[in-house]
């Protein structure tokens, strides 16, 4: 499952989108890291997050490392406070999860920044606000699935 969900938020990540709402696509990958890193931190680390940023740098045709900076400070986050977000009530683990995306996308302009691409402003920031519709997918979906031994 950690494969395919991967291979989908990287494949959401590059389909093309109308130029009005490509603004708004949320960050898949982050999502995906973050939701993996709370489920199963056994089985998806940093080495599997840097990997998955380097798969997206590779997609995007960005700076090798960009993404994958990018991912590998999130997962780091997200693991130091698994313990914490992983009890918490679906609003506040919302707001973690919001938190996480924004500094996702602030380190991708940043890197942009420094390389002197132009980084779009304010307006990066409304695919992290798009998280607030997609996580609850998110946990609605885990919620489905049956649980097994491993969990």
């Amino acid at each position: 499952m950690i494969a395919v969900s991967v291979l989908l938020a990287l494949a959401l990540s590059v389909v093309p989108l109308p130029a009005e709402i490509e603004l708004f696509r949320p960050a898949w990958l982050a999502l995906v890291v973050v939701y993996w890193v709370l489920r199963r931190p056994d089985r998806f680390g940093p080495i599997t997050a840097w990997t998955c940023g380097l798969m997206l740098d590779a997609l995007h045709g960005t700076y090798l490392g960009q993404h994958a900076l990018a991912t590998l400070i999130v997962c780091a986050l997200a693991h130091r406070f698994r313990l914490r977000m992983r009890v918490s009530p679906i609003g506040q683990q919302l707001m973690s999860v919001l938190f996480l995306a924004t500094i996702y996308e602030f380190i991708l302009m940043w890197v942009d920044g420094i390389a002197g691409i132009p980084t779009g402003g304010i307006g990066r920031f409304a695919g992290a606000a798009m998280v607030l519709l997609v996580w609850p997918a998110f946990v609605a979906v885990s919620a489905v699935r049956p649980r097994t031994a491993a969990d």
